[in-house]
């Protein structure tokens, strides 16, 4: 492990230690209550949907605070390798979908060139 690493590690290791004690935990739920109540100020002035995608993110990391790994969970998101292979798999996925659809729309086409003949 680098100096990088071990530098990351001693102070993931602290802050989940203050995490376990409250007191992280306290000043974020109490930041969550002040930007759920400035997203539903801003819900004439935004698209809703926009709103609640906001909404969402914020309660899923309520949610991560059950567990005692959330500072790792949020450090591993950072790195650019677990943001290049989520962009990977979008990738992956978004290709099979379309290679699906081509699919489909070309056997439509065959099926409507048949019940023409």
């Amino acid at each position: 492990m680098n100096l990088d690493g071990l530098t990351m590690s001693v102070l993931a290791k602290e802050l989940n230690e203050r995490l376990q004690t409250g007191q992280i935990q306290k000043i974020y739920i109490k930041n969550s209550d002040y930007i759920f109540h400035s997203l539903s100020n801003l819900e004439d002035v935004y698209d809703s949907s926009l709103i609640n995608f906001f909404i969402r993110q914020r309660e899923m990391s309520l949610k991560r605070f059950e567990h005692n790994n959330f500072i790792e969970t949020i450090m591993i998101e950072q790195e650019p390798i677990f943001v290049k292979k989520s962009f990977t798999r979008l990738y992956l996925e978004r290709k099979t979908i379309d290679e699906y659809e081509v699919a489909e729309k070309f056997q439509r086409s065959l099926q409507t060139n048949i019940d023409a003949t």
